[in-house]
């Protein structure tokens, strides 16, 4: 379930100091230290903020996009899973947080950016493949960020076009999960 970050934010900012230094979490940061506060705005106009929680009301994940109203476009999403292994609650919250962004408050591209090592390149790249051409891998830069460990990362960029997006949240997602 997708709450607001604004009116979770202490359980946010205890859960995100815990879990940021994991191993899971390595590839959130494109920085070579931690921040530990999780900045968290009072509205929307520079940057869209959701909590996933599971059926308990625990946080298990972040996802944040940058907002270019200008371009009307989101320049740039975070997505952060707080558990172990993903649940399909965190999945499921997921899309319904990019409904909300392309399709509710009708911005017409986001852009994402994922370094080339994190898992979840793999399987956001098998999401833009299998998904009807929702979106498009649109390159890789390569050595783009030092992360904590002192590596440099070569890094995924994404987009996904919220009139494809809509067409197959519509026809195939919501479908799945109405059964």
């Amino acid at each position: 379930m997708l709450e607001l970050a604004y009116l979770n934010q202490q359980q946010l900012q205890e859960i995100y100091a815990q879990k940021i230094t994991s191993k899971t979490n390595k590839y959130y940061f494109f920085e070579s230290y931690y921040d530990y506060i999780l900045q968290i705005d009072k509205d929307e106009s520079k940057k869209i903020q959701y909590v996933s929680k599971d059926a308990e009301g625990n946080i298990i994940g972040y996802a944040g996009a940058w907002v270019n109203r200008t371009h009307n476009i989101i320049e740039r999403a975070e997505i952060i899973n707080f558990t172990e292994k993903p649940k399909i609650e965190g999945s499921r919250d997921l899309f319904d947080f990019l409904e909300i962004v392309l399709i509710k408050k009708n911005f017409r591209k986001i852009m994402f950016y994922v370094a080339e090592e994190n898992p979840a390149a793999r399987m956001y790249e098998r999401f833009i493949d299998y998904s009807e051409g929702i979106g498009r891998k649109v390159g890789i830069l390569k050595e783009h960020y030092i992360l904590n460990d002192g590596k440099k990362y070569d890094v995924v960029v994404f987009e996904i076009f919220k009139d494809k997006f809509a067409e197959w949240f519509n026809k195939k997602f919501k479908k799945a999960f109405e059964k």
